[in-house]
């Protein structure tokens, strides 16, 4: 996993965190890589925000975000040296550290990422979402003794209305895909057809591999969030683009490393975003 080789530079108890998400919950690499870059930027805040903290002063430890709105221009705006923050190390945190966080310093993290990250709701709320399993981990290890983010409201999120391609849109495309002079056509014209008729996820396209794949059946296997697998039926059209893609591909396999991804890039390995 590529976020190991930060370990050097964490804590301790975040890296153990990290394992727990890796092998314990079986999250993907590229979930536990943005946790680690969430929790990586809270405990900066954290660090820079509690030092010299009196442990017994947590008085305000129990009180919920719709209780303190009244005070977010005073007690809870904090306004950080971003050349400072940019620079600081997490590798020296402790336990007693975690110990000392209380929920106005989620709140002020909120504010502060708001303020000075320029980070829309859907930023703020992931990283409360990590925030709030690190937390939920430590007490239930019992490693430190309160969860600082129970009763934190989250940022409103503005539903937005999926887009889609209109019928003579998808034509278009499609027309254009299969009348390319790239080397990779029927790999382009497959993918497309995949996102159109089947509406799978980017993420979920390049893990697809060979061994996922019955022609006979008509489906695809197709490896979604969290580890989870789903099986998805295509239809004839879908089967004959399948059909010449892996005919050219069989042509090519033998140059590259990765022998059961389905799409095969030009730098001869899996497909990537």
């Amino acid at each position: 996993m590529s976020y190991e080789k930060y370990f050097k530079d964490n804590p301790a108890f975040l890296n153990d965190y990290l394992n727990y998400k890796d092998f314990v919950e079986r999250c993907s690499e590229q979930s536990v890589e943005q946790t680690y870059a969430d929790l990586k930027a809270f405990l900066k805040f954290v660090k820079l925000t509690t030092t010299g903290r009196d442990p017994n002063s947590n008085i305000i430890k129990f009180k919920a975000l719709s209780q303190c709105a009244s005070l977010y221009k005073t007690e809870y705006d904090v306004d950080i040296n971003m050349d400072i923050y940019d620079n600081t190390s997490i590798k020296d945190m402790t336990l007693d550290d975690m110990e000392l966080v209380i929920n106005s310093d989620i709140i002020k993290f909120i504010i502060f990422l708001n303020k000075q990250r320029n980070n829309g709701a859907r930023a703020m709320n992931r990283k409360l979402t990590s925030i709030s399993g690190l937390f939920k981990y430590l007490t239930e290890n019992e490693l430190i003794s309160y969860n600082p983010t129970l009763n934190i409201e989250r940022p409103k999120i503005e539903k937005r209305i999926p887009k889609y391609l209109s019928y003579d849109q998808s034509k278009t495309l499609l027309s254009k895909a299969a009348n390319s002079n790239s080397r990779f056509l029927n790999r382009n014209y497959l993918m497309i057809v995949l996102f159109l008729n089947d509406g799978i996820r980017l993420s979920e396209l390049i893990k697809i591999n060979i061994s996922d794949i019955s022609l006979e059946d008509k489906t695809i296997k197709i490896h979604t969030k969290g580890g989870n697998e789903k099986l998805i039926y295509i239809n004839d059209s879908t089967k004959e683009a399948l059909e010449n893609y892996l005919k050219e591909r069989t042509q090519i396999i033998d140059e590259f490393e990765d022998k059961d991804a389905l799409f095969l890039s030009q730098l001869k390995r899996r497909i990537s975003k």
